[in-house]
């Protein structure tokens, strides 16, 4: 894959210097940064790039409204984006996942949190397009939006109110009055995945996980049973 290219649209000087210097190598190639919210949306069509981190601090611009504006579908996404936030809202990534939004970033920012996007984007924005051209060609755009986004899975069945306790302090928020689609199951094995300890790079060595889960409280006994739940939860409903 070439460089990707990436716009920072983004107030905060420290986060611009903090994404100038992780992304100076020859995997990427930083377009522009953006302060002014006037120029965001304009920006973005304009230049194109594969990646956006996009900050929901501006007084006047709304993430949803760049979201929609450049990505109407997601089948129809032409950019990843990452948004920086200073605010946690349950299942917000699920409102944002339809228009190819990679992950949110919780304020305050560390250079690890930074480092983990840039090392994940390349696979993932190359996946993605790859999986739209094959949709596209399928012609089945509809149905995989009717079927992501039907809403289905009883988490009632696998959790008890315990677990959600203790899922809460994983950053998973689950209620048992809800139903909870597919692409909603995906956001919680994704939040998940950064307590896991089983990764490994191409060489076969162990990579540590990017959160560390004792600071949680949950123990690594209960983590991989819920962990090892939430993956299974989508074999179960497909």
């Amino acid at each position: 894959m070439n460089k990707i290219r990436i716009v920072v649209a983004c107030k905060s000087l420290k986060i611009q210097d903090a994404i100038r210097d992780l992304s100076v190598n020859d995997k990427f190639e930083i377009l522009d940064f953006i302060e002014d919210e006037t120029n965001v949306i304009e920006t973005i069509k304009y230049t194109k790039p594969d990646l956006v981190f996009l900050e929901d601090d501006f007084e006047n611009l709304k993430v949803i409204n760049v979201l929609e504006q450049v990505n109407k579908s997601y089948c129809e996404a032409i950019t990843a984006f990452v948004v920086i936030s200073n605010k946690k809202i349950p299942l917000q990534m699920g409102i944002y996942h339809k228009y190819n939004v990679l992950n949110i970033l919780y304020t305050p920012l560390d250079d690890e949190d930074i480092k983990t996007i840039l090392w994940e984007s390349e696979s993932k924005i190359s996946s993605y397009f790859e999986n739209v051209k094959k949709l596209k060609e399928q012609g089945i755009e509809d149905r995989l939006y009717n079927y992501r986004y039907n809403r289905h899975i009883d988490y009632s069945k696998y959790f008890t109110e315990d677990d959600c306790i203790l899922l809460r302090k994983l950053d998973v928020y689950i209620d048992f009055t809800q139903k909870y689609t597919e692409e909603e199951n995906e956001i919680f094995a994704m939040n998940l995945n950064k307590y896991w300890d089983g990764a490994e790079d191409t060489e076969g060595n162990r990579l540590p996980p990017t959160r560390k889960l004792e600071i949680t409280g949950v123990s690594r006994d209960d983590f991989n049973r819920i962990y090892e739940t939430i993956n299974n939860v989508e074999t179960l409903y497909t």
